[in-house]
């Protein structure tokens, strides 16, 4: 009250006399004039008007204004700026420009894929600003908590309570799924719509010659690999002087730092076919020496061949041949560091010499040792650690900033899934070559067929069924499998005990067959009527366990071979055969596989065996194959087959390729393994495993019935006397 009754009793200042008047109002008057823009500004503040909105919307419907303002703002800013106006929001997303603009933003490998699409070809996948509010949010969500989740819903229903939030919650997890699903069909529309150029396809459909030599993709090589040799087999060696003298020659120098004797390549080991189309095997790219006919010496002293030029017959198998003494001193020995440090370089031209470093074209990823699109194989044989890697969820805190600075161009590693580090990466959705994976929330213990159905359902509520290709696979993130009791059978260990996993220990997934969802379970052969559709032999690498190479159950193409009614009835029988399907060219050679083993320090051993191996020049299109016109690109080039080195496998390859069938219009289909290692370079390696696969399950669920012999009724026998009985009777047959 001082302050103000001080204020009041103020003096006056003194009254102006008639000299000074002219000057205080001039004076006055410029404080007017002075004081009244400055205080326009600071009390008239500019208010909205009706005009707003669309002053706005018409201001961010500019796609370089739009960009701008996305580079400057984090997630959340935008996304509350789109929810004050509903015509704003739904402006932007059908503005084509605006619209590519967001979603190159927001969404990972879209810019990729935009490039990638044809722009004359629209997807028919419905994408609004509410697919893409979910998607930001289930990019965030760890992919530990859906399980978690799924646990307590499992929980709550043993107990017979029925919580309401639970429910909730689950709603929500499974409209997260769906919208992640959602995206990633949408973007493999994008990169299926164009027709890319021949070198790009190349390099895309091509890329099994680069997966020995990527980055996790192939066992380590060190120095102490354990190697196992197998002898030639026993009916080799018992051949004539002639035949082994025109199917073996001598040695070739060895190259400068090899320790091992070389057969030339025309010395291995054969039937009945000229050396001349035994070549044919050979890789024409590069003079080297296949490590197939690489035949390791026995002893540390000069140079020895398993087989040598000699014209002295060889001793029968029981006084005990020479592949038996090789045999017995080199079955299980360790490569020296001079061997091995040239084994993926030198020694097998079948693979080294032939492949080149992968040439992604994932613009927006540095490629690195890290990188799994660098490496597209072993982004799924780490497909279990993401969720090692996402263990604890982060405080609010520190989402929000996460978000931030990915909205702000920040790192993408911040993300619930890692970039590189599982198959769930939104990422791998660009890639024409590799299975998309899709998501959907069904608590459940079992992958009965109830749960699947309901898998079916979420997906067709979702507006996705309809978008769904054959192979596509689909992740349940409610699956929570039965812990196995203590006391149950563990797996006996062995030489193959990390190759082959308890079906209960591996990962369990669900896929499109083209009709419904079945049950699929890595490495076994994929559910579908057809493989040979699938873009590429490794299309199923991104679920594969680790260091497993893909298997499938097809039947060989096979040249059409006329049949008897096309000949004229006066044509010779010699002129028929000429024309009929040459017979298949087999070639006997010494193969080096690695096989894991857990004796070794490196984990895995080299074998070398002999196998029997036949070639298809060239496989396309135009070849008859089940698959027809629809045969993937990643099938098309060379094929050479391997089976077992023995009688029994050299009959079943020729029954393969001669096309044998199980009944009127029923071909034989075989269980075969695509050798990662030795494929590339438009080559394909195809080893057999089961053949007939059809007529050996058909045998285990209908037996053969045992043909009825014609019974004789023999007539009535006369009255012969009790002592002659025994004598006069005949046994039934």
């Amino acid at each position: 009250m001082s302050v103000s009754a001080k204020t009041t009793e103020r003096p006056l200042p003194p009254i102006p006399g008639p000299s000074s008047s002219p000057d205080p109002a001039p004076a006055h008057r410029q404080n007017v004039v002075h004081n009244t823009p400055r205080k326009y500004s600071l009390t008239r503040v500019p208010r909205p008007s009706a005009r707003s909105p669309r002053l706005l919307s018409r201001a961010l419907r500019q796609p370089r204004v739009l960009a701008q303002l996305l580079r400057t703002s984090s997630w959340d800013d935008f996304h509350a700026l789109t929810s004050t106006c509903r015509d704003l929001r739904h402006g932007l997303t059908r503005h084509a420009e605006c619209r590519k603009v967001i979603l190159s933003h927001y969404v990972p490998a879209y810019a990729y894929a935009l490039e990638l699409s044809d722009v004359e070809q629209t997807s028919d996948i419905d994408v609004d600003f509410h697919h893409l509010a979910m998607l930001m949010l289930s990019q965030y969500v760890p992919l530990h908590a859906y399980p978690m989740h799924a646990m307590a819903v499992l929980g709550a229903l043993t107990r017979g309570s029925d919580d309401p939030h639970l429910h909730r919650t689950s709603a929500r997890l499974a409209s997260l799924t769906s919208a992640h699903s959602r995206f990633v069909l949408y973007l493999q529309s994008l990169v299926h719509s164009a027709s890319s150029s021949p070198s790009s396809e190349s390099e895309e459909y091509d890329d099994v010659a680069d997966v020995p030599l990527r980055i996790g993709s192939r066992l380590p090589q060190s120095h102490g690999v354990r190697e196992l040799v197998f002898p030639a087999p026993l009916s080799v060696l018992g051949t004539d002087t002639a035949e082994r003298d025109d199917v073996l020659s001598t040695a070739t120098p060895k190259p400068a730092g090899r320790r091992t004797s070389v057969l030339s390549r025309s010395g291995t080991i054969r039937s009945g076919i000229s050396a001349q189309r035994a070549a044919s095997l050979s890789p024409p790219r590069t003079p080297s020496i296949s490590a197939a006919e690489t035949i390791p010496r026995s002893k540390g002293g000069g140079l020895s061949s398993m087989f040598g030029r000699s014209k002295v017959p060889l001793p029968p198998p029981s006084s005990d041949p020479l592949a038996l003494k090789l045999y017995s001193g080199t079955w299980r020995r360790t490569m020296s560091k001079a061997r091995h440090s040239v084994y993926a370089a030198e020694d097998d031209s079948w693979i080294g010499q032939e492949l080149k470093m992968p040439h992604r074209r994932f613009a927006s990823v540095s490629l690195s040792s890290d990188s799994s699109l660098s490496s597209p194989p072993s982004i799924s044989r780490t497909n279990t650690e993401s969720e090692g890697s996402s263990g604890s969820s982060p405080p609010p805190a520190a989402r929000s900033r996460r978000r931030a600075s990915l909205a702000l161009g920040g790192s993408p590693a911040t993300l619930a899934v890692p970039r590189g580090t599982s198959a769930h990466d939104l990422f791998l959705a660009t890639s024409r070559v590799r299975a998309p994976v899709l998501r959907v929330f069904v608590p459940c213990t079992d992958l009965d067929e109830a749960a699947i159905t309901a898998c079916e359902e979420q997906l067709v509520k979702g507006g996705l069924w309809e978008h769904l290709s054959d192979g596509d696979i689909v992740c349940n993130f409610g699956y929570v499998p039965p812990v196995p009791p203590s006391d149950a059978p563990r797996p006996l260990s062995g030489p193959d005990e990390g190759h082959r996993e308890g079906a209960g220990q591996r990962q369990k997934w669900l896929m499109f067959n083209g009709y419904c969802l079945v049950p699929y379970i890595p490495p076994s052969p994929p559910p579908l009527e057809n493989p040979l559709t699938l873009p590429s032999p490794f299309y199923f690498a991104n679920i594969l366990p680790a260091f497993v190479d893909p298997i499938f159950i097809l039947a060989l193409p096979q040249d059409a071979a006329p049949s008897p009614r096309a000949y004229p009835r006066g044509q010779p029988q010699r002129q028929r055969q000429q024309q009929q399907r040459p017979e298949p060219d087999l070639q006997l050679v010494n193969v080096a596989t690695r096989v894991p083993s857990p004796h070794s320090p490196t984990g895995s051993a080299l074998v070398r065996k002999y196998m029997w191996l036949a070639r298809i020049a060239y496989v396309g299109p135009g070849s008859a194959t089940e698959a027809g016109l629809a045969l993937g690109k990643g099938w098309w080039g060379e094929w050479v087959l391997e089976a077992e080195g023995t009688r029994e496998g050299r009959q079943s390859l020729v029954d393969a390729l001669e096309g044998a069938t199980n009944g009127p219009g029923l071909r034989q289909r075989g269980q075969w393994q695509v050798v990662r290692e030795k494929s590339g370079g438009g080559r394909l390696w195809l080893k057999l495993l089961v053949p007939n696969v059809d007529g050996y399950i058909d045998t285990l669920v209908h037996p053969p019935e045992p043909e009825d012999a014609p019974r004789r009724h023999p007539a009535a026998p006369a009255a012969v006397p009790p002592s002659q009985t025994s004598s006069g009777h005949r046994t039934q047959s």
